[in-house]
């Protein structure tokens, strides 16, 4: 039993650490897609700037969500709505 809780320590540590990478991987991406998009001519181009902008943005979050979900064990992370909400989220950050 107490073998199991060093290894899931070790895990714990690892995939913290994994998703802090993914973490700094996605704000580099974020940043260099916010700050390298051109200027829109039309307001479609300017839609789909919002939206990748958004979606790059989304893709951070996610990271986020994944650590608060994995590390912590606050009851309202276990209801419905703040489910559906960070779902809403991830799905938008998947473009990416």
């Amino acid at each position: 039993m107490d073998i199991d809780k060093k290894v899931l320590g070790k895990m714990k540590i690892l995939i913290n650490t994994v998703a802090f990478i993914a973490f700094i991987g996605q704000f580099f991406s974020f940043a260099f897609s916010a700050l390298n998009q051109k200027k829109p001519e039309s307001i479609i181009e300017s839609v789909y700037n919002d939206f990748i902008f958004f979606a790059f943005l989304c893709s951070l979050i996610t990271v986020v969500i994944f650590v608060v979900q994995y590390n912590f064990d606050f009851k309202l992370l276990k209801k419905k709505i703040p489910n559906y909400i960070f779902l809403v989220i991830v799905s938008l950050g998947i473009y990416i």
